[in-house]
């Protein structure tokens, strides 16, 4: 916190929900730790990464500032501060939630918080896919699947990016490790996606099998490879899939390819009418999955928005009837084309309310860092 910010009078300023976007991923703020490394804004529009410094949990009374427009919904203390650009995507400075309530920042209607920033992360060449010699069960397999899983798997990082893509939009694990087995199989009926997953796989180091369902025409494509399989196992269902680490870390032009090959599986392209705002939308029932997309869509220089829909009617799915009583919650993070919010009275409506619970901050080099509530916006610090 600088030494202007810890003057104020409240210096916590978030709710308990709020996510804050740490190195491992989006977190409430409430369970981040001091130490923990979280990502920040540089006011030449650069992404870097930060340990935080200080953790503030204090009860606070008063006043709530409600900042809500079609691209950010936040609630927070009146000296909350945001980062501000001009019209010409230039650094304006520091200013409060107050000052944006009372339209006392310069040339207010022509300011903007930014919503993005530039990552690089790593540029890993391979990914490595590790042998079976150091399973507990290895010296228990047949000499034959002994020779098979004994070598690592080197894999261009461009095409693990893509296949992790498409296995975690429309793939599924199958690990039997007692019986020394294991298979990764991908879906899909769209002929055009098909082509493509075919191609993709023609360069992956694995052997694999294609089928298809004569009465659904779905397509299914499968790898038996115990050392795959097992990676893949730890993604869990449905429900439980998440965007590996390691993964997540590389730079952009990767990301960029994980994110539009999950998109082939499994986005949606929006319509017309919205395409203004919005281009596409990823979606899953898995609620770490949809924050992790989230995450990924900031790091290639998209902005997400953030939501989950809970669906307890009846419907229809490709045919097939959905109970409502069936169904999870469907997390979906949809990708916007703005880079910014803009302060405009028009689009943006900032009010009062009166507030009695506990709030959170942390302090942190840059001084500010990436929230979640709808959107991914900037709350200073």
């Amino acid at each position: 916190r600088g030494c202007a910010i810890g003057a104020l009078d409240h210096p916590s300023c978030q709710l308990a929900d709020t996510k804050i976007l740490t190195e491992t991923g989006w977190k409430d703020i409430a369970d981040v730790k001091v130490g923990e490394n979280i990502l920040t804004l540089t006011q030449d529009k650069k992404i870097e990464i930060h340990p935080v410094l200080r953790k503030i949990e204090e009860p606070y009374k008063g006043k709530l500032i409600h900042i809500k427009g079609r691209m950010i919904d936040i609630k927070v203390t009146p000296n909350h501060k945001f980062p501000i650009f001009n019209r010409y995507q230039k650094w304006k400075g520091f200013y409060t939630a107050q000052e944006m309530l009372d339209q006392s920042i310069p040339d207010f209607s022509h300011s903007y918080l930014y919503k993005n920033g530039e990552w690089e992360g790593r540029d890993d060449e391979y990914f490595v896919l590790s042998s079976m010699v150091d399973d507990e069960k290895y010296s228990s397999f047949k000499k034959h699947i002994k020779e098979k899983y004994k070598d690592d798997v080197k894999i261009p990082m461009n095409l693990w990016a893509k296949f992790m893509g498409i296995f975690l939009s429309e793939g599924h694990c199958d690990y039997y490790h007692n019986c020394q087995g294991g298979r990764v199989t991908i879906y899909q009926k769209k002929i055009e996606v098909v082509n493509e997953i075919r191609a993709l796989f023609d360069e992956l180091p694995f052997e694999y099998k294609e089928h298809i369902n004569q009465k659904t025409g779905a397509y299914t494509f499968s790898i038996f490879d115990l050392r795959l399989a097992k990676y893949l196992n730890q993604f869990g269902n449905y429900y439980t899939k998440y965007v590996p680490f390691d993964l997540k870390q590389q730079k952009k032009e990767t990301l960029r390819l994980f994110y539009d090959w999950f998109v082939l599986g499994d986005g949606r392209q929006r319509g017309a009418g919205k395409g203004k705002y919005y281009s596409d939308d990823v979606f899953s029932t898995s609620e770490q999955l949809a924050l992790d997309l989230n995450e990924i869509q900031l790091k290639i220089g998209y902005n997400g928005v953030f939501h989950m829909e809970m669906r307890d009617n009846d419907r229809y799915i490709d045919g097939r009837l959905i109970k409502g009583e069936n169904t999870h919650p469907l997390y979906l993070t949809f990708r916007s084309l703005t880079k910014n919010v803009a302060l405009q009275p028009k689009s943006l409506r900032i009010t009062e309310e009166d507030y009695d619970g506990m709030v959170y901050c942390v302090e942190v080099e840059n001084h500010n860092f990436y929230i979640l509530n709808i959107i991914n916006h900037f709350h200073l610090k």
